[in-house]
Order: structure tokens, then sequence, then C-alpha cells
């Protein structure tokens, strides 16, 4: 006859992810603690799931019971990715978030022209020409326009007005600009006395980042423009000339095949990705097939010298985990297990990750998608044995990430350990009887490292125990063992030895031994069986009770 188990979980929803906060038997208890929480940890939401495993049909069931705080708008099928930033003034666009989306908007005419979204700012020719195009700049504008005004409650022609009106002026500004004063001429790659001389015009920054542009107009390609950019970056340590070309840098980031360039190729995305945390954080080892400039920039980076370069990586990574191109290809367990290691990587300090909260809730989204029946099902494939899947399900919760990942594994760890068939099988395996043991005391260590919820790991190790535990009983282990040992003396020191190896499931099976050894110990036939064993003497007897003084030490056996 099936048993139903229930309790009842109580999550919070912070920075846009749901969390397990506490598991209770009673729901009353469960909805006072969400309502506590709500209010003191400043929860956008909390919410109480009654939770119900059948033994008959080992799944866990989930039945929301309380809920409080904000709810999820409903998707609109008509929606569209919002584009980013919403830029209001002129001097919007010239931001490293602008130029990106400017990337976005106009990456094949860019491409084909050569250009980066800074030159194209900056220089008068490159947004004359963008300006005559007709086609390309008014798609570019509808598309930001359209899905800009789900946030600044225009229609959409008075957003295209704004854009168009704002493109407007970055042009006249720049005509401008040009008419009444010198921009001057970089000669001889001599960016200091570029530098210089812009400093003697009201924005330094807008006339110097246009003598760059000018510069650039003269170089074929973007390659060629970042290998020059590079050799700045050797040539010079002006913090001023760093934030210009920092900027560059930046932009060139927004393309893949440059970032692959610079930091080589690696074996799969996994690695590729733990070589880009490494490398905005500055502390990228140099490797054969990285650019010759990887190792400079590294170290700019790692010195807080280049911050539009390290965001613009930084925005790289988080875009990258939130796709769906596989960590390893053609091997899921190998790219599970990269989760926590790209989470490990990735952590900063206390609640602090490269990418922020952003990077993280995508990695954990990540590692989501694979918790399905399906995936796990592989994973699984090919063992028959019930404590194979455990282990094997614990193999894979090493790369699991999130709370609510965690419990996944769990929920399907417990029913292989409660399943009656499971159980007789394992109890009944053509394994010696020591070594299941041990097996299953491995198995309840793991779980105690797992980062499982208290609930879940608790209910885990009772489970593994009770199977030591039916063990122990149906095969007669510590009968056995009376019998083989010979004498009292024999089964003492063998008892002493088995609970120091620490190879028995805890605290029932552990328990039994120590008792039935305390009970051996203490016994009568045991102290004369002693003491006719000094009365011996010898060598051999000395090492004896240093053994056995030892093991009581050891185990604590009184």
């Amino acid at each position: 006859m099936s048993e139903s188990q229930i309790h009842f979980e109580v999550h919070g929803l912070k920075s846009g992810s749901w969390a397990v906060q506490r598991v209770c038997d009673e729901k009353t208890v469960a909805v006072d603690v969400a309502k506590g929480l709500f209010k003191d940890l400043g929860l956008k939401a909390v919410k109480v799931l009654k939770v119900t495993f059948d033994s008959s049909d080992p799944t866990f069931q989930d039945k929301e019971v309380y809920y409080e705080g904000e709810r999820a708008a409903p998707l609109n099928a008509n929606s569209i990715d919002l584009i980013e930033p919403i830029c209001k003034k002129t001097e919007d666009m010239y931001l490293p978030d602008a130029r990106r989306a400017i990337y976005k908007l106009l990456q094949k005419p860019l491409e084909g022209w050569q250009l980066t979204p800074l030159e194209l700012l900056y220089h008068q020719g490159h947004v004359q020409k963008l300006n005559d195009t007709g086609q390309i700049l008014q798609g570019a504008v509808q598309r930001a326009a359209i899905s800009q005004v789900q946030k600044t409650g225009q229609n959409v022609n008075e957003r295209v007005l704004d854009l168009y009106s704002i493109t407007n002026a970055i042009l006249q500004d720049l005509k401008t600009t040009t008419v009444e004063q010198t921009i001057p001429e970089i000669q001889g790659d001599d960016l200091l006395a570029a530098l210089n001389e812009a400093k003697d015009s009201e924005n330094w920054r807008k006339t110097f980042l246009m003598s760059l542009a000018r510069y650039f107009q003269d170089v074929k390609t973007n390659d060629e423009k970042f290998e020059k950019v590079t050799e700045f970056l050797h040539q010079y340590d002006d913090p001023e000339i760093l934030e210009m070309l920092d900027r560059y840098l930046g932009d060139f980031m927004s393309s893949s095949p440059l970032v692959q360039s610079l930091l080589g190729e690696e074996e799969n995305l996994g690695d590729a990705l733990l070589s880009l945390i490494d490398f905005i954080r500055g502390s990228k080892k140099v490797t054969a097939g990285m650019h010759k400039a990887a190792h400079r920039i590294n170290m700019l980076l790692g010195d807080k010298k280049l911050p539009e370069t390290r965001k613009a990586l930084t925005i790289r990574l988080v875009d990258t985990l939130l796709g769906n191109k596989s960590f390893a290809k053609d091997n899921s367990f190998k790219s599970m297990l990269y989760h926590k290691r790209l989470l490990m990587r990735m952590h900063i300090s206390d609640g602090e990750h490269i990418g922020g909260q952003d990077a993280v809730e995508a990695l954990t989204e990540r590692c989501g998608r694979m918790m399905g029946s399906t995936t796990i099902g592989e994973f699984l494939a090919g063992l028959e044995e019930p404590l194979d899947r455990v282990e094997r399900l614990l193999e894979i919760n090493d790369g699991v990430i999130g709370p609510v990942n965690k419990r996944t594994i769990a929920n399907y760890i417990l029913p292989v350990l409660d399943s009656l068939p499971n159980i007789k099988a394992i109890v009944t395996a053509n394994e010696p009887a020591f070594k299941l043991l041990a097996r299953l005391k491995k198995l309840q260590n793991t779980i105690r490292q797992s980062g499982f919820q208290n609930y879940y790991r608790d209910k885990i190790l009772s489970s593994l125990d009770q199977i030591g535990m039916e063990i122990l009983t149906s095969k007669n282990i510590l009968g056995r063992l009376a019998q083989e040992s010979g004498d009292n003396i024999q089964l003492g020191l063998n008892l002493l030895q088995i609970i120091s190896q620490g190879n028995m499931t805890e605290p029932k099976a552990m328990q039994v031994v120590r008792e039935f050894a305390k009970k051996t110990i203490v016994s009568e036939d045991f102290m004369k069986a002693l003491e006719s064993k000094t009365s011996e003497g010898g060598a051999s007897q000395a090492e004896f009770f240093k053994q056995f003084y030892a093991l009581l030490e050891k185990t604590g056996i009184r």
C-alpha cells in the first residue's frame, strides 16, 4: 500500500529568480514563515508550495497554496525585445551601451564599410554616408523606435522623429566643429602630440576622437585598425590616451572574430568562457595561440585601466550564457559540469560575480534546461543498478547550480532509494556486505557536501541509513562476524576496526555496531580473555594491547 509524504516549501523571489527559503511540515507554519520573510528580507514575492511524494508513483507533485507579492506580467505575443538604451539627447548616442546598440542595428553595413560605431559617430563623412543611404538608416531607426515605444509611451512615428532629430543633430555638430576649429592631424603615430593640441579645444575628448576617426579612414580594414590600436596600447601609458583607446577596443570587442583572435581558439565553448572570464579579471595566463597584445591588454584590465573593454567583454559573456550553444559539443555530461566551474570562476566576493546577477541567472537558467527527464535519462542510460544511478546523479550534481536545480536532482535521487524493489535490489546485490555498507557511507559523505537544502539532504541521508540497517539485519552481519572471529578478543578488535574505519551509515547502523562493540568489550567473557592474554606477555601481546587501546581511544568506546 502506497504512503503519501507531504511537506511545504517556502520560496522567495529576488533579483528575478526563485529560491527555496525554508521547508516546513505544516502549512500554517510555512505561511507564517513566508509572511515574515516577505516583510523582513525585502523579497519581491513569496509563495508556499505543497509538495507531495507518493511511493506508488515516485515523483514529486507541487501545488501552490499561498502567494504574496508581485506576479510576473503575462507575455504579450506581439512584444519584441527592447533595444536599449533609450537615447533622449545627442550625448546619449556616444555612450558604450548606445554604441553596442548601433553595432547590432547596423552590423552588416558597418562591416561592409569596415567601420566601428565610434568612427561613425566622430566622422562627418561617415555620418553623411549613412544619412544618404536612406533605407539603411530608416530600417535601423524604425526597429529601435518600435521596440522603445513600449517604454516611452509614444507612438512609433513620434519616436522615429526623435531618433532622426538626434541623428541630424550629430551630423550638424560634426559639421559645425569642423568649420569652427582645426581638428589635429595625427602625424607619425604621435598620439600624444595630437592629444596636447586637442586640449586647446573646449571638449578635448570629442576633438581627439575626431582626430582618431580621421586617422583610421586611411586604414582599410577593421582587422588592421585593431592591430593599430593594440600597437598604440603597447606604446602609450598616458591615462588619457588609454581612455580613448579603451573606447575603440571596447567597440572591437563586439566582433566575435576579433575576440577569438585576441584569446585564441579553445577546444569547446566552456573552456572559451573560462578563458574569457580570466581575461576579464586580468588573470589570464599566456598560452599558445593568443594575440601578441593579449598579455598587455590583460594587464591593463587587471589594473582597471580599460573599463569599456571590460564591460564589452562582460556583456559578451552574459550574452553567450543566455544562448543555447552547448558548453561541450556532443557531451552533455561534460557540458553539465561546466556550470559550477563557470560560476566559481565568475565569483569575486560574497554576492558579487563578474557579469552580476544577470550572468548568475543566465547560467542557472541554462543549468535548469538540462534538468528535464529526457536529459537526465540520457545521463543514466545503461545504468541498471540503483546505487549506480544514485552515484551518477551525484556526479551530475557536481556541476549543478541554483537551489531549484539542486532540489530537482534530489527529487531524482529520493525515489531511487525509497522504492521497495530498488531497496531489495541493493540489499541482495552480489557484493560483499562490508563493501556495500562502505559504498552507502561514501554516498552519505557525498550527500553532506552536495549543497542540497537541509530537508532533502536529511531525507536522503535517512534513506541510505535505512538501507544500511536492512543490510545489517537481513544478512546478520554482526552474528556472522562473531562466528568468524573465533574468540571475543578478536571480535572486539574487529568491531573497533570497523568503527574506526567509519564505513557504517549513520546514525542508526553505526549506533547498532557501537552498542554491539561496547556490549562485547564489557562482557565477562571478554574481560577474562583479556586478563588471560595479559598474563601471556611477550612482544606480540604488547603490540596487541597497543593497537587495542589506540582503537579504544580513536572510537571513543568506554
